[in-house]
């Protein structure tokens, strides 16, 4: 999944952080305060640019201090990740569906965030047509 560079400042009594390719910044009085609502930021900005059907950057990679990745929720990352496959393959919409032998309705919600009830054999489904391996981890 996509992970999100944003650098953050230490202030007098919080912590301020901004995303590099994403246009969202938010703050925190702990540094894990930080990192939830930056998670929360993020899959937001993310979500509301899917549902519009606007090119969202692929993150790039930053290195230096005062640096985090922040990667969206699940449900976000994975509509987000299918997106990014689908056009890397320069394939339609309705290929990957017919592929996956589902509704081009269906996937349209699913690459656009509106529908995050995936079962994991449709995930599977889509792995397969990605010709990718779908790999469930629990950290």
């Amino acid at each position: 999944m996509f992970q999100y560079p944003a650098k953050f400042i230490k202030e007098d009594k919080f912590y301020s952080l901004k995303f590099i390719d994403i246009d969202a910044v938010t703050q925190g009085k702990t540094m894990e305060e930080l990192l939830l609502n930056a998670q929360d930021i993020l899959s937001l900005v993310i979500e509301e640019d899917l549902k519009r059907n606007k090119e969202i950057p692929t993150p790039s990679k930053v290195y230096g201090e005062n640096i985090l990745y922040i990667q969206p929720y699940p449900e976000i990352g994975i509509s987000l990740f299918l997106r990014h496959l689908r056009k890397e393959s320069h394939l339609t919409q309705k290929q990957i569906a017919e592929k996956v032998n589902i509704p081009y309705q269906s996937y349209q919600k699913i690459e656009r965030g509106l529908r995050a009830n995936i079962t994991l054999k449709t995930l599977f489904k889509l792995a397969k047509a990605f010709e990718k391996k779908l790999i469930i981890d629990f950290k």
